[in-house]
């Protein structure tokens, strides 16, 4: 089975085709064999790979953190991606706990409007 060519893991990821670079520039992902006519290719398991740092990126994970957690679990240090990881749990649910205060917020204030003039809301 033919790999996924750099526009395809793009594509499936939602980053663009600079980033996918960058992050192998930076040694965040592994750059891919080329394929017999010079090309990239990605495999599955490389993908799935990528999207669980496009995951831990959208948490807002520092790129220097998936790059500590990456280099720990390459060198066999769980302890050290287990603690990272848990770390940053916390911190993801200190971000929900806040937004969640600030969606009640704006909850009460869309009901304030409903209860003046219709809501603003165009007949």
């Amino acid at each position: 089975m033919p790999g996924l060519r750099i526009s395809e893991v793009a594509k499936r990821t939602q980053l663009s085709v600079d980033t996918l670079r960058y992050y192998e520039k930076i040694g965040l992902i592994p750059i891919p064999k080329k394929n017999n006519r010079g090309y990239k290719e990605y495999t599955e398991s490389e993908l799935r790979y990528i999207t669980f740092i496009v995951n831990l990126k959208r948490t807002d994970m520092s790129l220097a953190s998936i790059k500590s957690y990456i280099d720990a679990y390459k060198r066999g240090e769980i302890t050290d991606c287990y603690q990272l990881l848990e770390r940053h749990a916390k911190d993801v649910e200190k971000q929900i706990e806040e937004r969640q205060s600030v969606l009640q917020t704006i909850h009460y204030k869309l009901e304030h409007f409903k209860e003046i003039d219709g809501g603003g809301k165009k007949s």
